[in-house]
């Protein structure tokens, strides 16, 4: 009997939660499309602490909570993680992010507030390139050089930061609304017993 063994896959969290924004966040998501500050296209306002604010507290909570599954359910790791930044992207007709990492940061997630049955989802690029270029007779998650994962309204994805990852153009007259947040580690890494042992505050 032959035996397949996923040894070292990369672990990528979907779930959806069912989450009602609040009076005062969606005021927030208006300003930000008001400000008109645009990064290739995206509007963002340059805030990078979304959820610090008092009234995201709830939304910051229970992504907080699917972290915490993330890493200590799935991943089974001994330290704590918190989200560290967070910022809002709203992407108009024509818009997308392009293939890209997030720097100083152990795990990032997005959560998904608007986007269209027809938005393009969460693109991840595989970095164990083979040396050779075979043409396989059916795209899987063993041979294909990037993978979609598709995304609906109130999906919440989790991800380690430095994979590449990009949104294809958005190609819908609606807005895809996103907010996307990084994370640390809280707590002690490494052997006590060596040079690698770090207490995280």
């Amino acid at each position: 009997m032959a035996e397949l063994h996923t040894l070292f896959p990369i672990p990528v969290y979907k779930s959806n939660i069912n989450y009602m924004l609040n009076t005062k966040e969606i005021e927030y998501i208006d300003s930000v499309r008001a400000s008109k500050s645009q990064d290739n296209g995206t509007i963002q306002n340059g805030d990078h602490y979304v959820l610090d604010k008092k009234y995201f507290s709830g939304l910051k909570q229970l992504l907080q909570e699917h972290l915490n599954v993330y890493a200590k359910d799935i991943l089974k790791y001994s330290c704590d993680l918190y989200i560290t930044h967070s910022w809002l992207n709203i992407n108009p007709k024509g818009t997308g992010h392009f293939s890209h990492t997030h720097v100083n940061s152990v795990f990032s997630g997005v959560f998904y507030i608007e986007l269209s049955e027809t938005s393009p989802g969460l693109t991840f690029f595989n970095d164990r390139k083979s040396i050779f270029q075979i043409t396989p007779t059916e795209f899987n998650s063993f041979n294909s050089e990037f993978w979609t994962i598709d995304m609906k309204k109130g999906d919440i994805v989790l991800f380690p930061s430095n994979i590449y990852h990009e949104v294809a153009q958005n190609n819908s007259d609606a807005e895809r609304i996103s907010l996307a947040f990084n994370s640390f580690i809280r707590g002690n890494i490494g052997d006590l017993h060596k040079s690698n042992y770090i207490e995280l505050k």
